[in-house]
């Protein structure tokens, strides 16, 4: 588990054990990245990521939820959003969700 996997299992536990209340951890990127998946819990999904690259974020979540997120409103409130928490470019995966996604930027040096 890495450090930002430690940080949202004490943000989930937090969220629930207070019905919801947003607890930041630090004002940085950390923060942000939290955010972010929160604004997508707020949709009623569960199984999720936000992949942070710099400026862009990249939104995985089940192919079947993808049709979900493109509706205009619910569009103009992820892009919001995530452009409020410093996100230039917005991103759905059209591969969704799967863990270890970023493992393939590893190549062969993936375990």
């Amino acid at each position: 588990m890495d450090v930002l996997d430690g940080k949202l299992a004490v943000l989930q536990r937090e969220l629930e054990a207070t019905g919801g209340v947003m607890v930041a951890f630090s004002g940085g990127a950390d923060s942000a990245f939290l955010r972010a998946e929160a604004l997508l819990r707020s949709f009623g999904l569960a199984q999720l990521r936000v992949r942070d690259h710099g400026d862009l974020a990249r939104v995985e979540v089940p192919v079947d939820a993808l049709p979900d997120l493109v509706r205009p409103d619910r569009r103009a409130r992820l892009v919001t959003g995530l452009h409020e928490l410093g996100f230039t470019y917005v991103t759905l995966d059209l591969e969704g969700f799967r863990s270890g996604s970023m493992n393939a930027l590893l190549g062969d040096q993936a375990p």
